[in-house]
């Protein structure tokens, strides 16, 4: 009798995910070019500071071919009264789908096999995948798949290292108007005090600009009526400053500081891997909102990140700010993939729910414009 060529592992329970580490971090380093967040360490900070009280159980598949493991899908499953949906362990804000895939192993040789699995097992009903870049492996399984259905498609904008010899050519890109904008902004803010750009290398000081960051950023969303219940919450409150406390096995997690005289007037927190910096959160002074902090700031971490030949990503969104800076777009797409009958029903209604909303909003934009065809919306 053949023998299948995967081996598929299901992994529920704790004591048995924190036992994969070895063959994780060997996994990531065959990667071309990993995201911090699809790292072991990402995952077991997710699950402890946030994932473990919620309710949820780990659903990670793990695929060896003999004793090589070439797939690891690290999932939670959220139980329903009719139907377990399965999503990504990460910290549920906007971190790419992570996913660990063998480079020498086909995508769909994978996916088959992980498919036959998740049927027979009945773990999951579906599978909900947010935030899939199109340049990854994930991407390559997931767009094959003729049940897959996309829910969101955005942008995700980045200052491409390869685009830029130095640091300098990338600024002298900038459009003129920006370049003479940003040093009128410096120059004035240097007249206000010393001006000056850290890396914050002290954890106690990471965790005190951590907490400014979460500070000023929620002012700044009342002020402008938004709100972001997830992002500040207590629980991602927790794992993003043990993200800043933990010993990284590779790459690292920083906070960017703009000073003046010593305090702080913008932060930044990111993630810094071999390819890429990665932007979480940031936020500004308010009373020092006329030099544009914020701008300066994001300067000085693109010009910092392409001295060492990193990228500089803005992830997944459509904020006008980003595409003033980037050189790239990459397109990311959620992905909502049905495995049973019953999650074919789920999938069906999420589609049709998203659809009336997005018909709803259409419909009372076209009023609004009815109403006061004069004006324009402001970029």
């Amino acid at each position: 009798m053949t023998q299948p060529p995967y081996q598929i592992e299901i992994v529920t329970d704790e004591r048995r995910l924190s036992g994969l580490k070895a063959e994780w971090d060997a996994l990531y380093d065959r990667q071309a070019a990993p995201h911090l967040s699809d790292s072991f360490d990402w995952a077991w900070l997710s699950w402890t500071a946030l994932t473990s009280g919620r309710r949820r159980r780990p659903f990670c598949l793990v695929l060896r071919r003999g004793d090589r493991t070439v797939g690891i899908w690290p999932l939670v499953i959220t139980p329903g009264p009719l139907l377990n949906v399965a999503s990504p362990m990460n910290s549920e804000t906007s971190e790419y789908c992570p996913c660990l895939l063998d480079p020498d192993e086909p995508p769909a040789a994978l996916w088959t096999a992980l498919r036959h699995e998740l049927r027979a097992r009945r773990g999951a009903d579906a599978l909900r995948l947010p935030h899939v870049r199109c340049d990854t492996p994930l991407h390559g399984v997931v767009s094959g798949v003729r049940e897959a259905r996309a829910t969101v498609v955005q942008p995700a904008p980045l200052v491409r290292a390869g685009d830029f010899p130095t640091s300098a050519d990338y600024h002298a890109w900038l459009p003129a108007d920006a370049r003479a904008s940003l040093r009128r902004r410096r120059r004035r803010l240097e007249e206000a005090g010393r001006v000056d750009f850290e890396v914050i290398a002290c954890a106690s000081e990471r965790m005190e600009a951590l907490k400014w960051v979460l500070k000023h950023k929620g002012a700044w969303l009342q002020r402008r009526g938004l709100a972001n219940e997830r992002l500040l919450s207590k629980h991602n409150a927790a794992f993003l400053e043990a993200t800043l406390r933990h010993d990284w096995t590779s790459g690292s997690r920083t906070v960017f500081a703009l000073k003046i005289d010593g305090g702080l007037i913008a932060a930044e927190v990111a993630s810094v891997d071999g390819s890429r910096v990665e932007s979480f959160t940031a936020s500004f002074d308010p009373a020092f909102e006329r030099y544009s902090p914020g701008a300066l700031l994001t300067l000085e971490v693109i010009r910092w990140a392409l001295d060492r030949r990193l990228d500089y990503d803005f992830r997944a969104g459509t904020e006008p700010y980003k595409f003033k800076w980037c050189s790239h777009v990459t397109p990311v797409t959620s992905y909502l993939l049905p495995i049973t009958f019953r999650g074919e029903h789920f999938v069906r209604y999420r589609l049709a729910r998203r659809w009336l909303a997005v018909r709803t909003r259409r419909r009372s934009s076209a009023g609004a414009l009815k109403l006061r065809p004069h004006e324009r919306p402001s970029r």
